[in-house]
C-alpha cells in the first residue's frame, strides 16, 4: 500500500512539473480569455502584428522580433506593412550577426517590393555589408568558419556577390564605380585572373571619369603577371604579361604604380632573355651549333648588359673554337 501512495505521489509531481513546463511558454490574455502561446500567436491585423512586432524589436530581443516580423510577411503578404517587415527582417539579423543573410533579407524588399522608397538605404547596407567582407581578414573569422574549410563561401565572394547585387539594383549609385573596381580586385584576390581582369576592364568602358582607373589598369596588368606565374609554360600569357605592363608604363609613365610595373617589367625580361639561353644551350647540347648561335646572339642584341649575354658570349667563343678545329 505505500508502495503504491509513493508512486502516486511520484507521478503527480512529475505531472505537475511537465505541466508546469509546458504552460511556462502560455499567456493569459484577458482580451479574449485565452490562453495563448507568443511564439505561435498572430494578431488580427497586420497593423497590430507590426505594432507588437516593433515592441519587441525596441527590447533589443532581435530574435523574437524577427520571428514577429516574419509572421506578418507569412500571414498578411500583401500588406502595406509587409515591406517593412522584409526590411526589418534584414535589420534584425544584421543586429544578430549574420550580415550575409541581411543582405540577401534586404535584397527581397527589392525583389518582391520594388516601388520601396528604402532603396538607396538598402543599397547603402549592402555596400556597407559588403565593404565589411571585402576587408575582413582570414585571422579573423571565427572557429566555426574556419571549420567550414572549403565548404564555406570565401569573404571575397561575398563581397563581390554583394557588391554586384548593388550595382544591379541601383547602376546610378555615386560609388557604383568603387564597388566595380572591388569586384575586380575580390576575384584578383580569389586567384581568377581572367575574371579580374573583365572587371577591371569594365571601370574605363563603363565610368570613363572614375578615378580608380588607373589602378585597375595596373593591377589588370598584374593579373597577366599572376597567370604567368601560375601557368610557366604558357609563352601566349607570358607574352600578355609583358606586353600588359609595357602599355601600362607607356600610358601612365607618372603614375605611382609606374616604379613597381617597371621591376616586375624587368623581372619578366630577364626570365625571357634566360628562357632563350635555355634553348640555346639545348640546341648546343644537341650538337646544333648554327641554331644554338642564333639564340646566343639574340641574348646580346636584345640584353647586352646582362648576365645572360656574359655568358652567352662565353658559349660562343666556345663554338667558334669547335668549328676552327674541325
Amino acid at each position: 500500500m505505500k508502495k503504491i501512495i509513493f508512486l502516486t505521489l511520484f507521478i503527480g509531481i512529475c505531472c505537475m512539473f511537465f505541466v508546469g513546463k509546458i504552460f511556462a511558454y502560455w499567456e493569459w490574455t484577458p482580451e479574449t480569455n485565452k490562453w495563448t502561446n507568443p511564439k505561435y500567436y498572430v494578431a488580427e491585423t497586420s497593423l497590430e502584428q507590426w505594432t507588437l512586432a516593433m515592441d519587441v524589436y525596441k527590447t533589443g530581443d532581435y530574435e523574437s522580433a524577427l520571428r514577429e516580423f516574419q509572421k506578418i510577411l507569412e500571414n498578411f503578404p500583401t500588406s502595406q506593412e509587409a515591406s517593412e517587415s522584409q526590411f526589418m527582417l534584414g535589420d534584425c539579423q544584421e543586429k544578430l550577426g549574420l550580415p550575409y543573410e541581411a543582405c540577401q533579407s534586404y535584397q527581397k524588399v527589392i525583389d518582391k517590393f520594388p516601388s520601396t522608397n528604402k532603396l538607396k538605404e538598402i543599397i547603402e547596407r549592402q555596400k556597407k555589408i559588403a565593404d565589411y567582407f571585402y576587408n575582413k581578414k582570414s585571422e579573423n573569422m571565427s572557429i566555426t568558419e574556419k571549420a567550414k574549410g572549403i565548404f564555406a563561401i570565401s569573404n571575397w565572394e561575398k563581397a563581390a556577390n554583394i557588391y554586384q547585387m548593388a550595382i544591379k539594383n541601383y547602376p546610378y549609385y555615386e560609388k557604383v564605380d568603387e564597388m566595380q573596381f572591388r569586384i575586380a580586385d575580390c576575384y584578383m584576390k580569389l586567384g581568377k585572373y581572367e575574371t579580374a581582369r573583365a572587371e577591371f576592364g569594365k571601370l574605363s568602358i563603363q565610368y570613363p571619369d572614375s578615378a580608380w582607373i588607373e589602378e585597375a589598369e595596373y593591377l589588370k596588368a598584374i593579373c597577366w603577371l599572376k597567370e604567368s606565374i601560375k601557368f610557366p609554360n604558357s609563352e601566349q600569357i607570358f607574352e600578355n604579361a609583358i606586353k600588359n605592363l609595357e602599355e601600362f608604363i607607356n600610358r601612365y609613365p607618372e603614375s605611382e604604380f609606374a616604379n613597381a610595373t617597371k621591376a616586375e617589367l624587368k623581372k619578366l625580361n630577364d626570365r625571357k632573355i634566360e628562357r632563350i639561353y635555355e634553348i640555346a644551350r639545348f640546341y648546343e647540347k644537341n650538337e646544333e651549333p648554327s641554331a644554338a648561335k642564333i639564340y646566343y646572339l639574340q641574348i646580346i642584341e636584345k640584353s647586352p648588359d646582362s648576365t645572360w649575354a656574359k655568358y652567352s658570349k662565353s658559349r660562343l667563343d666556345n663554338i667558334l673554337k669547335n668549328e676552327n678545329k674541325n
